[in-house]
């Protein structure tokens, strides 16, 4: 049981992890579509090195247009 006023959930912020954290890193992002995409522009903006799985769908295209190594799946 937790204290009154205090959350079980450990909330993590920006500050808690220092900026180039991932840079240089290979990261794998498993679908293009809102979230995917999302994540994957951060992580590359991060400087992390990003890999899309994707299916051969639109959302494929749009990942290869939009500079990423695309890795078909499923």
């Amino acid at each position: 049981m937790t204290s009154p006023g205090k959350s079980p959930v450990k909330v993590y912020r920006a500050s808690d992890a220092p900026p180039g954290a991932l840079a240089g890193e290979s990261v794998a992002v498993l679908g293009y579509g809102h979230l995917g995409r999302t994540a994957a522009l951060n992580l590359r903006d991060s400087g992390a090195k990003v890999r899309i799985g994707n299916r051969e769908d639109e959302y494929a295209g749009q990942a290869r247009a939009e500079g990423f190594e695309v890795v078909p799946i499923g």
